[in-house]
Order: C-alpha cells, then structure tokens, then sequence
C-alpha cells in the first residue's frame, strides 16, 4: 500500500471521465484516514519513479477533522500511523492541509459533517448543486444492508475495539454504538433532504437514493439513468 504500489488510473480515469486535471482540483475532502481512502494523496512523480512522492493534488487544500488528523499524529500506537507518515505528513509540509472541527461550512454548497465512530474524526460531505443534494457518505456505509438495519457496525470500526484494544491502540474514547448513531442519523438527514447516496464502498458505481419501508427503516434504491441525479455528479466529480 505504498506510494509506487499503483492498483487503480485515478488520474487517468479522472481525465477520461470527468475531464478533470489534477492541477483543476480545487479542493480534496479526506474522509477519513484508512488506506483505501488517502491512498491517492501523493504519488510518485512521472519523471522519476523512484523519486520522492509528490502531492497528486498539487494546488489545493486537503480537508481532514482535526481529530482524525490528531490521533494518528500524536499515537505512535494508532493502526494507520504509517498511512499518515505517508500519505498525509507530506501534504501539511507542502501547506496543503487544513483542519476542521465538527461540522464545518466549506462554501455555500458544500459542508463537511463529522461522523465519528469508524474513526475517531470521520467526516462525510454534503452538496448542493441545481437544487440538487447529494452526501458522499465514505465508511458510514460498507454494504447495502447497513442502510435497513444501521445497527450493524463492523468489527472494524474503532468505536467497535474493545476496551483493552481501545487503550492498547491509544484510540480516544467513544461510544461503542458510536457508528451505529451516526450512520442512522445520517440516513435520517438523507431522506429528509431528498438527497443521492454517493459511496465508495456500496455496489458499482455506489450512487442511489433512500425509500422508506417503516418503522423508521429505509432500503437503498440504486439510481439509474437520471438526467437530475447525473447532472448532480457531474458537478460533485468536476465542480
């Protein structure tokens, strides 16, 4: 999981799709700080493969919750320090960090909302485009029955450790129902809002939206061939 370790074009794909630059990306939001999500934060430069990493986004600022930045940066014993050593430690020296507390405006149609609980600083997005709104949602969500039964949290979830791997890894306290709290708020907020799902982690290509069913339950509905939702994420990717 390395900086030369290259398993998927990013920036290739980026161009191709979204007809989006490296140098055009005006801001990177960093959910959280686990591999699979700040894997792309520097590379190695194209001219020299063996060379020292450089930022993939080499203009703007990179967003992380200041918890989510503070415990891998002052716990030797947090499992991603070295995802921060590597990933991340080279973006603040390059000044392309800012840190956030709780739910923070970023401009008038986007905001970062702190989910705590997969991590100790987890933050999800909302955006607001053409009367549209979507949530990027990151780890809240891993699988679709997660959206019906929001109790279910993995193992994974730091918020899940128990109290002796808690103390062992330094982790800061949290509610063990922590994520599970989070993420059935969340939905809450998504249904009220009318809002599309956007998520790394549910079935290709992790776009839906919510339908009710109940007591309070939603399921996930995987959205299609929309003109408004598609007009949404092209603006989330290239906005």
């Amino acid at each position: 999981r390395g900086v030369r370790r290259v398993m998927y074009p990013l920036v290739e794909t980026m161009e191709k799709y979204a007809m989006v630059k490296p140098s055009e990306v005006d801001m990177v939001i960093i959910s959280h700080h686990h591999s699979d999500h700040v894997g792309w934060n520097v590379r190695c430069p194209a001219s020299d493969p063996n060379g020292a990493p450089v930022a993939t986004f080499p203009k703007p600022t990179h967003v992380y919750q200041q918890a989510e930045w503070d415990y891998p940066a002052k716990h030797f014993a947090c499992p991603w320090r070295r995802e921060w050593e590597v990933k991340s430690k080279p973006l603040q020296a390059a000044g392309l960090v800012k840190l956030v507390e709780g739910d923070t405006s970023l401009l008038p149609s986007v905001q970062v909302l702190s989910t705590k609980g997969r991590t100790p600083g987890h933050q999800c997005v909302r955006i607001e485009s053409r009367g549209q709104v979507a949530y990027y949602v990151g780890d809240v969500l891993h699988t679709v029955p997660q959206v019906t039964w929001p109790e279910f949290s993995p193992i994974f979830d730091c918020c899940r450790w128990t109290p002796d791997l808690g103390k062992q890894m330094e982790r800061p306290p949290l509610a063990r129902d922590a994520s599970a709290k989070q993420r059935k708020a969340l939905l809450q907020r998504i249904y009220e809002d009318h809002a599309v799902i956007l998520s790394p982690h549910l079935p290709f290509p992790g776009i839906g939206r919510l339908e009710e069913i109940g007591g309070g339950r939603f399921r996930y509905v995987p959205v299609a061939a929309d003109p408004k939702t598609a007009s949404c994420f092209s603006w989330c990717c290239a906005g």
